[in-house]
């Protein structure tokens, strides 16, 4: 059977011909074979449904000339590049940790002038992004009461 397939994100339409006994996974595969799409970058939606690779195409409904929508989308491993190896380095012998400088020792930083050209720079929220309403807290604090100090 003849079916036509229109590949998502870029909506190019595909025609593949599959056996009539045909699953999902060997329409797969032809289109792997015919458009060089991995088969485990492939779904396949019919009815607003994806096809499970192991149902039978005429179980699904889908019949000769039958459209169907084709989302081709690489994993997130094969889309991003590789880390570059580390460079080898000889073994070097263990190092004692670097010094820690007590508060005595520490000199207080310079105040920082702001700059007359630099733009002014908005303060930091301190609200913080959730907060709860008067209802939430006193639920929580009734049965808490003796826990709050």
């Amino acid at each position: 059977m003849k079916l036509v397939l229109k590949k998502l994100p870029d909506q190019v339409a595909i025609e593949v011909e599959v056996a009539e006994d045909a699953t999902c996974e060997d329409l797969k595969r032809q289109v792997q074979t015919d458009h060089q799409f991995d088969v485990s970058w492939q779904k396949v939606i019919f009815a607003g449904r994806i096809v499970s690779d192991e149902a039978r195409l005429a179980e699904q409904g889908i019949k000769d000339g039958a459209s169907l929508v084709l989302v081709v989308r690489k994993p997130d491993s094969a889309a991003a590049p590789a880390p570059a190896p580390a460079a080898s380095t000889p073994a070097a012998a263990p190092q004692s940790p670097a010094p820690v400088a007590t508060p005595a020792e520490t000199q207080p930083a310079a105040a920082a002038t702001p700059a007359a050209d630099a733009a002014p720079v908005a303060a930091a929220s301190t609200t913080p992004a959730f907060t709860p309403s008067d209802e939430a807290l006193s639920a929580y604090a009734a049965p808490h009461q003796d826990q709050i100090y």
